[in-house]
C-alpha cells in the first residue's frame, strides 16, 4: 500500500532539529501513520490494541504561578525498548491545537512514554522529566499526566580579569577563556557552560528563576586561587519568562594581587529600610533609610548618584523577589557627597515624593547606588539595594492605586437627650474612602433638623474651622463636637445633621458624603 491518505512522512519531516541534546541524530523513515489526514491528529482505534492519551502544555512562570496554554506539534512516542531514542516502528503522535495526543499500539509491555518539545525555542519546563512510565496490555486505554514545556531564552555574560579591582570591565581588561559557570537546576542539559576565547558565555534555558554562579578556572576547575570582585557573593539571580538576559559579568583577580586601590560602594544586608504607605498615588510621601558601605580598598570621594525605582515584583516557586529591569520606573534621584573609608559605612535618610502618572499595580522599592551604567538592567547587581542581599521583599512592597480623592463624614454617636443646661456632645468620624492619601483642612457645622434633611430652616448648634486632615486610604480620624441648643429653639425631638467643607489635596470629588444625619433624639425638653 502507498502512503496516499496518510500524514506520517510529512509529520516526521517537520520534526527535524526539534529534539534535545540527548536525542539528536534520530532518523525517521517514510512509514505509514495510523491516523488519516481527514481526521487530523484525532486518534482512532483501527485494530485490537492499546491507546495512550494525554496533553502537552506550554507552562511559563507567572506572578501567581505557572501560566499554561496548549502546545501544538510536540512529538510523543512509546519508547518500547527504553533506549531514549525513537526507533523505527515505535508508535508516536503529535499534539494537536488543544495540546492533546493519542498513541496507538499493540502488545503488552512496560515502557516509557517520551515527549520531545517542538522546534522553535521550546524546552522541557523546569522539573519536567519528559517521560512517563506505563504498563499496558492490549485492550487498555491509559491517560498519562500532562507534559509541560517552556519557551526558552538566553542568559549570557562575560568573565574577565579585574586588574584594578573595581568590579567593572574597563578597557584593556581581558576576557578569560575556558572558565566554567553553573546554573541552579537539576536538568542535566543545563548543567553549565564554559567561556569562549573572549570570555563570553551563553546558556539557552527554559522559563524559571535561576542562580548563575562562577565555578572555576580552566586549570583547577575551582576558585581556590582567585577572588571574585563582582558580583558580591559570586552569584546572580535571574528570572526568565521568554526574555533574554544579558550582561551578567563576573570579575576575578588572582589571590595575592591587591590590584589598584579602589572604593566599592555596596548596600549590605539589612541596610535598606523603606518607610512607605501600603497604598500610594502621585504626591504621596515616602522615605528610605539607606546604609552604604565601602567594601573596597580606597576611600570614596565626590558626589555619588542614588536612584530609587518602582520595580515590578517577580514570583517563582511561591517566593517573591525583585530585580532591577530596564522597564522599571524611576521615582526619585539624589546626589550625595559620600566620603567613606574602606570597610566603613554611612547612614543616609532619603525623603521623596511619589510622582504622578504611576501605573496601578504592586511594586517593590529598589535603590541603585552609583552610576546607572554600573548596573546591569534585568538582573540584581551588588549595588542594588532591596534585593542585592535580602532576597524577599515582603516588607518593602507597595501598591499604586488609581481612583479619586473622597473624604466622608459620619456620626459615631449622638446624645439621646440634652442635659438640663441644654448641652450635649456628638462624636463624628472623617474617613478617607478614596484611593490616594489626602492632606488639608476642613470646616464642620452641626445642625438641629426636624426632618433629617439639611435645609435653611435648620438651626446651627456648633461649628469647627481649620480641622487638620492627613489621611491615607482607608484611614479615619475621630472628632468630638460639643454644642449648646439656642435658647429660642423650641422643645422637642430633633435630628442632628453634620456638614463638612473639606479643603484638601487631591481635591474631594464626592460632596454627597460630606453631610451626615444622626439618629433622632429629645434634644430640648
Amino acid at each position: 500500500m502507498g502512503l496516499g491518505g496518510w500524514i506520517w512522512r510529512n509529520a516526521v519531516q517537520c520534526l527535524g532539529g526539534a529534539t534535545g541534546a540527548s536525542r539528536t541524530g534520530v532518523g525517521y523513515g517514510a512509514r505509514r501513520r495510523l491516523v488519516p489526514v481527514s481526521e487530523g491528529l484525532e486518534a482512532r482505534r483501527l485494530f485490537a490494541g492499546w491507546t495512550i492519551s494525554g496533553h502537552v502544555f506550554d507552562a511559563e512562570p507567572g506572578h501567581d504561578g505557572p501560566i499554561t496554554s496548549p502546545l501544538t506539534g510536540a512529538l510523543v512516542y512509546a519508547d518500547l525498548n527504553s533506549n531514549g531514542v525513537r526507533d523505527v516502528g515505535e508508535p508516536a503522535a503529535l499534539s494537536d491545537a488543544s495540546g492533546a495526543y493519542t498513541i496507538i499500539g499493540s502488545g503488552a509491555g512496560s515502557f516509557a512514554v517520551v515527549e520531545v518539545p517542538p522546534a522553535g525555542g521550546t524546552h522541557l519546563a523546569l522539573g519536567e522529566t519528559g517521560f512517563r512510565n506505563v504498563i499496558i496490555t492490549d485492550g487498555q486505554s491509559i491517560t498519562v499526566s500532562d507534559f509541560k514545556d517552556s519557551q526558552t531564552a538566553t542568559i549570557s555574560g562575560t568573565v574577565f580579569e579585574d586588574l584594578n579591582n573595581n568590579g567593572v570591565q574597563d578597557p584593556g581588561e581581558p576576557g578569560l577563556a575556558g572558565w566554567s559557570l553553573s546554573l541552579s537546576t537539576t536538568d542535566p542539559d543545563l548543567a553549565g557552560v564554559v567561556t569562549d576565547a573572549n570570555g563570553h558565555w551563553s546558556m539557552l534555558v527554559p522559563g524559571g528563576a535561576y542562580e548563575v554562579s562562577l565555578s572555576g578556572d580552566p586549570t583547577t576547575g575551582t576558585l581556590d586561587n582567585w577572588i571574585v570582585t563582582t558580583p558580591t557573593g559570586g552569584t546572580y539571580h535571574a528570572a526568565v519568562r521568554g526574555n533574554n538576559i544579558t550582561g551578567l559579568i563576573f570579575g576575578v583577580r588572582p589571590k595575592g594581587t591587591p590590584g589598584a586601590p579602589s572604593p566599592a560602594l555596596v548596600v549590605p544586608a539589612g541596610g535598606f529600610r523603606p518607610k512607605l504607605p501600603p497604598v500610594v498615588s502621585g504626591g504621596e510621601k515616602g522615605s528610605v533609610s539607606l546604609r552604604v558601605s565601602n567594601s573596597g580598598n580606597a576611600t570614596s570621594t565626590g558626589p555619588v548618584p542614588i536612584t530609587l525605582y518602582a520595580s515590578s515584583i517577580e514570583t517563582s516557586g511561591g517566593n517573591q523577589f525583585v530585580q532591577l529591569k530596564a522597564s522599571d520606573l524611576p521615582l526619585a534621584s539624589f546626589q550625595k557627597d559620600l566620603s567613606i573609608a574602606p570597610h566603613t559605612s554611612r547612614q543616609l535618610a532619603l525623603d521623596f515624593t511619589f510622582p504622578s502618572g504611576l501605573p496601578t499595580g504592586q511594586y517593590g522599592l529598589v535603590a541603585v547606588v552609583g552610576p546607572q551604567t554600573a548596573v546591569t538592567p534585568t538582573v540584581t547587581a551588588p549595588n542594588v539595594a532591596g534585593e542585592g542581599a535580602v532576597r524577599f521583599m515582603h516588607r518593602t512592597t507597595f501598591t499604586v492605586a488609581s481612583g479619586t480623592a473622597d473624604v466622608a463624614l459620619s456620626f459615631l454617636s449622638t446624645p439621646l437627650k440634652l442635659s438640663e443646661h441644654r448641652r450635649g456632645r456628638a462624636v463624628l468620624k472623617i474617613e478617607n474612602v478614596g484611593m490616594p492619601s489626602v492632606t488639608g483642612t476642613a470646616s464642620l457645622k452641626l445642625f438641629a433638623s426636624a426632618d433629617q434633611v439639611l435645609d435653611p430652616s435648620d438651626r446651627l448648634l456648633a461649628q469647627m474651622v481649620d480641622v487638620k486632615i492627613r489621611l491615607r486610604s482607608g484611614r479615619s480620624t475621630r472628632l468630638v463636637m460639643a454644642f449648646s441648643a439656642p435658647s429660642d429653639l423650641a422643645a422637642g425631638s430633633y435630628y442632628l445633621i453634620a456638614s463638612m467643607a473639606p479643603s484638601i489635596q487631591p481635591p474631594d470629588t464626592d460632596p454627597a458624603d460630606n453631610v451626615a444625619a444622626g439618629s433622632i433624639g429629645t434634644l430640648i425638653s
